[in-house]
């Protein structure tokens, strides 16, 4: 499953908050809506047939 696998093309921290705490754990009511958020981009690399996606040219 590994070559099945996406891999993670880009990471980006834009949603990030300077003012989450931490030391709470992001269930705590006192944290709702207050902790960091992050946004990842991942490419597919093979068709369901299992041919890669380069080797056809895919973007």
């Amino acid at each position: 499953m590994i070559g099945a696998s996406p891999v993670l093309e880009a990471e980006n921290f834009v949603l990030r908050r300077s003012d989450d705490d931490h030391s709470k754990g992001v269930f705590d009511p006192a944290a709702r809506g207050k902790t960091d958020r992050f946004v990842l981009k991942f490419r597919r690399l093979y068709t369901r047939s299992g041919v890669s996606c380069k080797l056809r040219n895919y973007p």
